[in-house]
């Protein structure tokens, strides 16, 4: 929810493991102005 307004702002996101330890997540959403907002992002973990 914006403070600015009392809007609620939308956004979804989603995240796929590719391979062992690695993923990819990424989303968009909307700005207190209308303006999109994207990310992405990819990881990787290994432990031993």
């Amino acid at each position: 929810m914006s403070t600015s307004d009392d809007k609620w702002l939308r956004r979804v996101g989603a995240e796929q493991k590719l391979l062992d330890g690695v993923t990819i997540s990424g989303s968009i959403g909307e700005t207190p102005s209308g303006a999109a907002s994207t990310s992405v992002s990819a990881g990787f973990k290994r432990s031993w």
